[in-house]
């Protein structure tokens, strides 16, 4: 194993040891700094001319903001994002209080119709069990008739 060096760091100029022969500075923050009076910053002395600034200003000139429709990313119809932000200030499941996965229900099982009277937060316990309870009879079926081994797993079912 090799011994310490005691040295000087170059940024800084506090005395470190280091096992390393190349290393010349004290930490990461001063290497950091080292390289930035070095090769200087990445946006460092990078100002746009004013002809530049002319020319991004009249290539923009005249055209709408691409908004809705006239963005070419538009897919139809309102983002569920959208949905979640309508509900933000509500911190808990609207049914049993709960406070972890939360996700937005549609009333009316539309996911375009983001009107704030059409959309619930509820957990995805409830949304399961009391939205779509349909699902969830048929889920408890599944769960009834499938067997478990002696660990509490699931087995897979044998079909005759």
């Amino acid at each position: 194993m090799r011994k310490p060096i005691i040295r000087t760091c170059l940024v800084c100029k506090k005395e470190f040891s280091s096992i390393k022969k190349i290393q010349e500075c004290c930490s990461n923050r001063c290497s950091q700094k080292k390289k930035i009076e070095r090769y200087g910053h990445f946006m460092t002395g990078k100002e746009h001319t004013q002809e530049t600034k002319d020319k991004m200003r009249k290539a923009h000139l005249g055209k709408p903001m691409n908004i809705g429709k006239e963005n070419p990313n538009w897919q139809e119809g309102v983002s569920r994002k959208w949905a979640r932000h309508q509900l933000k200030g509500i911190p808990n499941c609207e049914l049993c209080g709960k406070n972890k996965g939360l996700i937005v229900h549609h009333k009316d099982k539309n996911p375009e119709n983001n009107e704030r009277s059409n959309l619930i937060k509820v957990c995805k316990r409830c949304h399961l069990i009391k939205c779509h309870i349909q699902h969830y009879d048929k889920l408890k079926e599944i769960i009834r008739e499938t067997k478990r081994d002696t660990n509490g797993r699931f087995k897979p079912t044998e079909e005759k």
